[in-house]
């Protein structure tokens, strides 16, 4: 049924005619000669229906030539249709005692059921022999048409006495009208029942892991043989219905369950032996699968260490789980028990013991210790039973450490460091660990009003003003790194009071114990003292001269220990130090300091920092903002050391002075452009900390000196106004203002307080922008020239607003542009750039306010299309430079200078378009690096290229102005915010507007005061 019936035949034509188009039909034949035709079956195949089952078809073929006669006689052949489906048997085998008597073997049929059929059967093979074992088995199974149900197969078993052992043999099947199916064949097995048998196979315990199974049996032979070698075998499966597994070496009635068997099924195998031939192996029914998880468990606890108080014992184990959890947090716990017979009820847990390791107390002494751990698995099942090692002991005694020979070493002066030492000792040789130590302070040396010195715990102490007076000791607790730790204390005897340091007053020339003041004048050479009594000037004296204005007296102290000021130089142009050596007013000799040639390190005090009784020198650099110490031993440099370095270069370091009475100096500072002043504590190079004292916003205030003008113990701070000459002293009280006093007006500022840097307000770096501040009120003003007088002016300006004005001196050649200023010889004052239209000459006016001082030539440059455009430190040497642009190429260049002397150039990059001029130069993004700007005069536009050096690393356009009657002719900060504002002049109207400007943002803009005509120009670069 459903399957798909092929006829085929064999053409033949003894005239040779290929064959055309033969036809063909199937038929159902009616059993007395007449075939009835299947409509529409006329092909090669066909496939038959139900009602065709158990019927005979017929293939009928007619054959056609291509040529030649056309058609030749019909032939046919018989077919018989089968059922769907198959016949076959319900197992393969089947195991059955020789004493049975009978089996029945069951043979199914699968399909439809449509149509009779039926099934032959008889044996094949085996080793059972037919009558002897078995009744000859052969036959026929029929099924009825629609009839499903399993058939049967009888066979007849023959028992006989005979020792035959398992014999089998093999049935198969054949369907007739319906197809064979698997298995076709079955093994039938005869068990000889005379053979040793195995009944009853079962399995006693509980399958969990780690425990133990044992498989039980009835043994009987129909011998009566007694049971030898019968031999057993465990097996696992995962279910019941998959192949088993041996479990190798389990050969035994008893098996133990390991991590292998879990979550699979067990049973037990015995095949039964009785000596002479074994029976048939017999196994169990399977097990449930093997479940469970145990607690893990330790052991081989030891302990090692030394049974000795103070001592560490530490405990190792072995840990173990069955199912192989990771070890946890297993806990532990250290047991004191006094006989050491391990009875539990003796042993007493250690109150806080239970880390791995224990240091033995002195409670332990006689005692016996032991460790117990219970273990803990990550997973699974925890914690495990705890595990005590053996006792260990007895414990015996430690001794504390001891020290002896406590003394201290120092001068018992203010100031001075007192070292302590002692002799560690410890009779169990234990090895000393952190000893911890102490300074006392004494009224008497009775021993009886003592006190310890807050924070004095190490090993040296420096004595302050609260000793004086008082009687030192020194003390130690001796601690041991092992054993019977701490030890007692044990203090120093008592040595003499503490008394007040005598100290050379440094600034007292003429030995009356009061502070004087040390004057230069640079422009003359010459040195003088004010002979002081607190603030009152009680005489005047002159001290050796020293011409040129390059030497700048720095200080003054005792550098050769003779309880006399001396003078410290420095010579700010070679970079020479010196020391004069004085007595008194009396100059005596000189001596050389190592040279520092780097001018932008400056001496800013003297002190004596590390109390070696020698003064050592700060220096404190003008543009990195380092700072460091020369240790000296008089002219001699020992070694250096570094301070905090103080980056914001406004803070100046003004004097050095001891102002916590600790016995070391300090540090006193003042911020040049807040006013802010503070004092640095300082123990030799360390910082302590910064404490801020009353701020004096008057930045023409400077701060020069510090000493103890009234006598009370505190430094005292002299200040000079560098503008009117007025000086004045702050009494202080430690880091405390109390009061001030005026001293008597210098008002010639050519003399300088020795100590005083400049006489402006601060000592800023070279001005790279525009540098022109002509009257020293820290605002720009407007330079002038009249390019038809040749006159030249200056208006005083405060931001937009004209405070007045003054004339500069004449150059009526008005060839000579004037093309810029800036501080060009560091002395902080503005000087004026000119060059020679027609004869490329280049010289500097240097200035002094609106007076000329002397001049100094540049190199020429004769090429007149190269104008000079700008000034600014582009090599940031803090000297500056000049830029010029050719109106020929459209090249850019800039000469780095330092003064009037060209140290080189360099060129920026080229613009091409001659419309764009350069008119200033200035910091635009705040980056300390000068900038250019440039104006379109044809287009109106404007713009700033940002500089590094002369790598243009971007750009940015400020706003348009198209009337290009208005021209930038300079930059300044003229509304104080610290960016820099563009400033314009209208050649046609004469009016002047300032741009206030945050980058190239403009914030807003005024009008200067209108200075009308073409003749005067607005010099601005």
């Amino acid at each position: 049924m459903g399957m798909q019936v092929s006829a085929n035949y064999i053409y033949f034509d003894p005239d040779g005619d290929l064959e055309g188009s033969s036809s063909y039909q199937w038929y159902i034949p009616d059993g007395f000669g007449k075939d009835t035709a299947i409509p529409g079956a006329t092909s090669l195949t066909y496939t038959p229906v139900s009602s065709d089952v158990g019927k005979s078809l017929k293939f009928g073929v007619i054959p056609h030539a291509q040529t030649g006669a056309s058609a030749g006689d019909e032939l046919k052949a018989a077919y018989t249709v089968w059922s769907d489906g198959s016949v076959q048997f319900s197992d393969t085998s089947l195991n059955v005692l020789e004493n049975s008597g009978s089996s029945n073997i069951a043979v199914s049929r699968s399909g439809s059921g449509t149509g009779a059929v039926s099934a032959d059967y008889s044996v094949l093979t085996g080793t059972a022999s037919a009558d002897d074992d078995y009744l000859t088995v052969s036959g026929t199974l029929n099924w009825s048409d629609g009839d499903t149900a399993d058939k049967y197969i009888p066979v007849t078993i023959v028992d006989d006495t005979l020792l035959e052992g398992t014999e089998d043999l093999s049935i198969t099947l054949n369907g007739t009208l319906i197809a064979t199916g698997t298995p076709s064949s079955f093994t039938l097995q005869i068990i000889d029942d005379d053979l040793p048998l195995a009944t009853n196979v079962s399995i006693s315990g509980s399958p969990d892991l780690q425990q133990t199974l044992t498989g039980t049996y009835d043994f009987t032979d129909p011998q009566n043989d007694p049971e030898t070698g019968s031999t057993y075998q465990w097996f696992t499966a995962e279910d019941a219905l998959a192949s088993r597994d041996t479990i190798y070496g389990a050969t035994a009635t008893d098996y133990t369950l390991t991590v292998n068997e879990l979550d699979e099924l067990v049973s037990f195998c015995v095949t039964p032996s009785d000596g002479i031939m074994p029976g048939n192996q017999v196994c169990s029914n399977w097990t449930t699968p093997v479940t469970g998880n145990h607690p893990p468990t330790a052991g081989n606890v030891v302990l090692s260490g030394t049974l000795k108080q103070g001592y560490m014992l530490t405990a190792s184990y072995t840990y173990s789980d069955i199912e192989n959890d990771l070890e946890g947090n297993s806990s532990y716990a250290w047991y004191r028990d006094s006989d050491g017979d391990g009875g539990l009820g003796k042993a007493t847990a250690i109150t806080g013991a239970t880390g791995s390791s224990y240091i033995i107390k002195p409670e332990d002494e006689g005692q016996y210790i032991s460790f117990g751990v219970s273990p803990t698995a990550q997973t699974g099942t925890s914690p495990g039973t705890e595990f005590r090692s053996s006792a260990y002991g007895p414990v015996i005694s430690n001794h504390p450490p001891t020290v002896t020979n406590v003394t201290f070493t120092g001068t018992l002066q203010t100031g001075g460091m007192l070292t302590g030492s002692y002799t560690y000792n410890d009779i169990d040789n234990d090895i000393e660990g952190n000893s911890t130590y102490a300074w006392y302070r004494y009224s008497d040396n009775t021993g009886s009003k003592g006190k310890a010195i807050s924070g004095a715990t190490g090993t040296s102490y420096t004595l302050t003003s609260e000793d004086e007076g008082q009687y030192i000791r020194f003390g130690v607790i001796p601690v041991a790194q092992t054993g019977d730790l701490l030890g007692s204390e044990l203090r120093s005897s008592f040595a003499d009071p503490v008394v007040v340091t005598t100290t050379t007053n440094s600034s007292d020339f003429d030995g009356d114990g009061n502070p004087d003041l040390l004057w230069r004048n640079p422009s003359t050479g010459e040195n003088r003292l004010w002979l002081m009594d607190d603030a009152t000037l009680t005489g005047t004296a002159s001290i050796q001269g020293l011409e040129g204005n390059n030497w700048q007296l720095v200080g003054k102290n005792d550098f050769n220990a003779d309880d006399k000021p001396d003078l410290l130089w420095r010579n700010t142009t070679t970079g020479v130090n010196a020391i004069w050596y004085m007595d008194g007013l009396n100059y005596l000799s000189y001596a050389y300091l190592p040279e520092e040639t780097d001018q932008s390190w400056r001496m800013v005090a003297t002190a004596d920092f590390n109390a070696d009784g020698k003064v050592d020198i700060i220096w404190r650099n003008s543009t990195t903002g380092d700072n460091r110490i020369w240790y000296l031993d008089n002219t001699t440099l020992l070694n250096t050391a570094s301070l905090d370095a103080e980056t914001e270069l406004a803070w100046q370091i003004a004097a050095a002075a001891d102002f916590n009475a600790d016995g070391k100096p300090d540090l006193v500072w003042r911020n040049t452009t807040t006013g802010d002043n503070r004092i640095w504590l300082m123990d030799d190079d360390s910082l302590l900390s910064s404490e801020s004292f009353t701020a004096l916003a008057d930045l023409d205030w400077q701060l020069v000196d510090a000493a103890d003008f009234n006598a009370d113990g505190n430094p005292d701070l002299v200040w000079r106004h560098v503008t009117t000459g007025v000086n004045a002293l702050w009494y202080m009280n430690g880091t405390s203002y109390v009061s001030y006093a005026f001293l008597d007006e210098e008002t010639d500022l050519n003399w300088q307080l020795a100590g005083q840097t400049t006489t402006t307000s601060t000592p800023p770096p070279v001005t790279t922008g525009n540098n022109d501040d002509f009257n020293a009120d820290g605002k720009p003003d407007l330079l002038w020239r009249n390019y038809t007088s040749g006159q030249n002016a200056v208006w005083y300006m405060d931001n937009a607003t004209r405070l007045g004005y003054d004339y500069l001196p004449q150059l009526a050649d008005i060839n000579w542009q004037l093309a810029g200023k800036a501080d060009f010889d560091g002395d902080t004052k503005p000087d004026l750039l000119w060059r020679n239209a027609v004869t490329g000459d280049n010289v500097i006016w240097y200035m002094d306010g609106i007076t000329q001082l002397s001049y100094a030539y540049l190199p020429a440059i004769t090429d007149t299309t190269w104008q000079l455009v700008g000034i600014g430190d582009f090599n940031s040497d803090s000297k500056p430079d000049l830029v010029w642009r050719n109106y020929s190429s459209g090249d850019n260049a800039v000469w780095y200078m330092d003064g009037a002397s060209q140290l080189g150039y360099d060129y920026f990059p080229a613009l091409a378009d001659l419309n764009w001029q350069i008119n200033a130069v200035d910091d635009f993004n705040a980056d300390g690096k000068p900038d250019l700007v440039w104006r379109n005069y044809a287009s109106g536009d404007n713009a700033v290229w940002y500089m590094d050096n002369v790598t243009q690393l971007s750009y940015d356009y400020f706003p348009a102005l198209g009337d290009i009657n208005w021209q930038i002719t300079g930059t300044g900060d003229f509304n104080t915010d610290d960016k820099p504002d563009l400033l314009w002049r209208n050649g046609a109207t004469g009016d002047n507007v300032v741009w206030y400007l945050d980058g190239v943002n403009r914030l807003g803009y005024e009008y200067f005061p209108v200075l009308p005509g073409e003749d005067w120009r607005l010099v601005g670069r």
